[in-house]
């Protein structure tokens, strides 16, 4: 597996990339979450999912406009219901919005031939541990090297090997520009001077990934890194390899959320936000790993409630439902088709949306 950990800020100064990965964007993209509003001040609400869903897309619009793109190739994001989205964390909030970022890219030929758009597999419990001692430290300076030498990534397999290799159980995922891969500065936090009454800063997740893919350059290929070689060094390295678990999603996630006053004592209370990136090797390498967002997603699925719980629903072959939706959010996704029976029904008011696309992981 590969690795990068990105707490904001990876610079790098060239803007050549070949394909299966997405390139840089030109010019930096402004989040607007209301464009609508034509007053000199920008809307960022980033707390509201409906809010979040027009700023992403706007940005998609840009950078499609930058790359002169035909028609809209990137689509539009898919956000949960409101309720949803409030009740995950900031691991699941950064997974979702990075694995809708890595697959709207899917098939968009930039020039150099198609982008991939593997989604990440999920969350790794022992990754996300090592991005939270990093958080609380509001720095991930030397994470490669802890990494290296922590014997939980992997389980077993590091633990029982007489001599672990350097980056046991993990490849390493170098987010660097193949043309240029010494013009890199190290990688730093995602860090906000928090609210006056010491609250967090609202919707860090999504300020952060926003910036990271449309504002930050450098940042963008790290986080969307395909099966490509950036670090220009030898055929066998590359980005995310697609070969650990079933093909079509690969690389785990660890997020780490701090809020506080700095551990030095100085200075205002900050916000910050790490992301680390580890590409796994495959299953006869040994190791095992602790996805926490990796639930078992069914070939079938029938929902036939009376309400259906607001949830989203996915199923790698179809979903069938007579069901109703009847005060909430239901979000169903199949790989083939969904069904909906003559008796489903959706009351005025309701929310529901179907979509065509892989299941590529469950939040537990």
């Amino acid at each position: 597996m590969r690795i990068a950990c990105i707490p904001l800020f990876f610079l790098s100064c060239s803007f050549f990339l070949a394909a299966q990965s997405p390139p840089e964007i030109f010019t930096a993209i402004t989040y607007d979450s209301d464009t609508t509003d034509n007053s000199i001040t920008l809307s960022t609400n980033r707390v509201d999912v409906d809010f979040i869903s027009e700023a992403f897309d706007n940005g998609r619009r840009r950078e499609e406009e930058q790359f002169s793109l035909n028609g809209t190739p990137l689509g539009n994001i898919n956000m949960p219901a409101q309720s949803i989205w409030d009740a995950w964390g900031p691991g699941e909030k950064v997974l979702h919005i990075l694995n809708e970022e890595r697959t709207a890219r899917g098939g968009v030929d930039y020039g150099n031939g198609p982008v991939k758009g593997l989604p990440l597999t999920g969350l790794e419990s022992n990754l996300t541990n090592v991005a939270q001692n990093l958080a609380n430290q509001l720095t991930v300076k030397g994470f490669s090297a802890g990494l290296d030498a922590d014997t939980n990534i992997g389980g077993m397999g590091c633990v029982n090997n007489d001599s672990p290799p350097m980056d046991c159980c993990h490849e390493f995922l170098a987010p660097n520009q193949q043309s240029t891969p010494s013009l890199v500065s190290p990688a730093k936090g995602y860090k906000i001077v928090s609210q006056s009454n010491g609250d967090p800063f609202p919707g860090i997740e999504v300020r952060a990934l926003y910036d990271l893919i449309y504002r930050r350059f450098g940042d963008r290929l790290a986080l969307l890194i395909q099966d490509e070689d950036l670090n220009n060094t030898t055929s066998s390295q590359y980005g995310l390899d697609d070969n650990y678990g079933e093909m079509g999603d690969e690389g785990f996630l660890g997020v780490g959320f701090f809020n506080g006053p700095s551990p030095n004592g100085a200075g205002l209370d900050s916000t910050f936000l790490s992301i680390c990136l580890m590409d796994p090797l495959p299953a006869t390498a040994g190791c095992s790993y602790v996805c926490t967002t990796c639930g078992s997603c069914p070939a079938i699925l029938v929902q036939s409630s009376v309400p259906i719980p607001e949830d989203i629903y996915q199923a790698s072959d179809w979903i069938m439902t007579n069901g109703t939706v009847q005060s909430s959010q239901v979000d169903m996704q199949a790989g083939n088709f969904i069904e909906m029976d003559p008796m489903f029904e959706v009351i005025q008011g309701a929310i529901y949306h179907a979509y065509i696309s892989d299941c590529f992981f469950t939040m537990n």
